[in-house]
């Protein structure tokens, strides 16, 4: 009864012009409501506002609001303890998200192993930031929908108002499948995307392997992968058809393997995880 009673407070507000809303009072239900207990009277536009301080009065609104922000920035499993001292601090400031977003970022918890590596990228997050981290634009843009489609991701298509679940319900067999065919679409030759292997290492400076190696894990955000995976990406380096060979930085060389090297990258299963 809540949620209709809501629904009728925001009846007739749409959206209009880039970042803007418009109000319609022709499609507004009139009439008072009563939200949470609380009514809220016919006054139009206003009721808008009205219902979100009755919502934000809500003695639990501020603890649910932190875990949804908690468990989408830092981590699934937040502690009942700290999330009570963030909820109790954001409603002391009057519900401003910066001091909100602040506290948590600037919090010991944030940098502690308790969050780093604990969240697990949705197909949007792990397309956009290769592509990024790549510094290779994507050929043609109306075409990447289709691989985050293949992830299980379809882009404004949520199946009801909570939208996605987040975290491990976005890896499976098939979508990590589709992660990894995705990096060779970013990385091959006369691909999708548009990497340059020679533009980036000459930009950079690198002359080794080891160097090459440990940037792209660094910037792919793998730097975590254990030692011996780490060893075979070197290794990967001097692999040749006719047996291992010392990696030349040849243009030709380049361009072959470290197509090959970023596409493995991406293939890991740390590549995944924020």
């Amino acid at each position: 009864q809540d949620v209709r009673e809501a629904a009728k407070c925001l009846s007739g507000w749409s959206t209009g012009a880039v970042n803007a809303f418009t109000n319609k009072p022709s499609c507004h239900v009139i009439g008072d409501k009563t939200v949470l207990g609380r009514r809220i009277y016919n006054n139009g536009q206003r009721e808008v506002y009205d219902l979100i301080d009755t919502i934000l009065g809500h003695p639990s609104a501020a603890r649910f609001l932190v875990t949804k922000v908690w468990k989408y920035f830092v981590s699934e499993d937040p502690y009942p303890q700290l999330i009570d001292v963030l909820a109790n601090t954001w409603r002391a400031s009057g519900f401003d998200i910066k001091v909100l977003m602040n506290t948590i970022l600037k919090s010991n918890y944030f940098y502690s192993d308790r969050a780093i590596k604990k969240l697990v990228k949705n197909p949007y997050e792990f397309t956009m930031q290769a592509i990024r981290a790549t510094n290779a634009p994507w050929r043609y843009y109306r075409y990447i929908d289709t691989r985050i489609v293949s992830m299980g991701y379809r882009l404004m298509e949520y199946k009801d108002p909570s939208g996605y679940d987040d975290g491990v319900a976005w890896i499976d067999e098939m979508s990590l499948i589709a992660r990894a065919n995705y990096g060779n679409d970013l990385t091959r030759k006369n691909g999708m995307g548009l990497f340059d292997p020679n533009r980036e290492i000459q930009r950079l400076g690198i002359t080794t392997v080891k160097a090459l190696v440990d940037h792209y894990v660094r910037i792919l955000g793998v730097d975590d992968i254990p030692p011996s995976v780490r060893n075979i990406l070197y290794l990967f380096m001097d692999l040749t058809d006719s047996g291992p060979q010392p990696f030349t930085f040849t243009p030709t060389k380049i361009d072959e393997k470290v197509r090959g090297l970023v596409h493995l990258i991406l293939s890991l299963p740390e590549a995944s995880i924020n």
